[in-house]
């Protein structure tokens, strides 16, 4: 990364060591996979095992990407400002939202709704 001036002389250039780029690739890639092996078969479920129609569930992962669009920023913002003694910054969100996302996340494999209609 260079930073310039307006005189467009460099003031400094940062090296990443490649030790650090392997193991960001690395950590980005193990999240890959297990966000493919969690959220994948939710799609298999609702596509073949319950039978709704693959426009639906291009639709219903079209709308989360959106909300995920909107939402991981907020969160983002929110945590930065997080000013807590006792657990940090990112603690509060984890340790406190862990449970609520556990539940909201077995909710997905139980429907609430009639399974027969299929835009419910």
């Amino acid at each position: 990364m260079f930073i310039i001036t307006e005189q467009k002389s460099i003031l400094f250039e940062e090296k990443v060591p490649m030790r650090s780029k392997f193991a960001y690739g690395g950590a980005v890639f193990a999240s890959g996979i297990l966000s493919g092996l969690g959220l994948g078969p939710i799609t298999y479920y609702y596509n073949i095992t319950l039978g709704l129609d693959g426009y639906l569930v291009g639709l219903a992962w079209m709308i989360f990407m959106v909300w995920n669009s909107i939402n991981d920023p907020l969160f983002g913002f929110l945590e930065d400002r997080t000013k807590s003694k006792k657990y940090g910054r990112r603690i509060p969100y984890i340790r406190f939202g862990a449970p609520v996302y556990s539940i909201l996340f077995m909710f997905c494999w139980f429907p609430l709704v009639d399974i027969n209609n299929e835009l419910a």
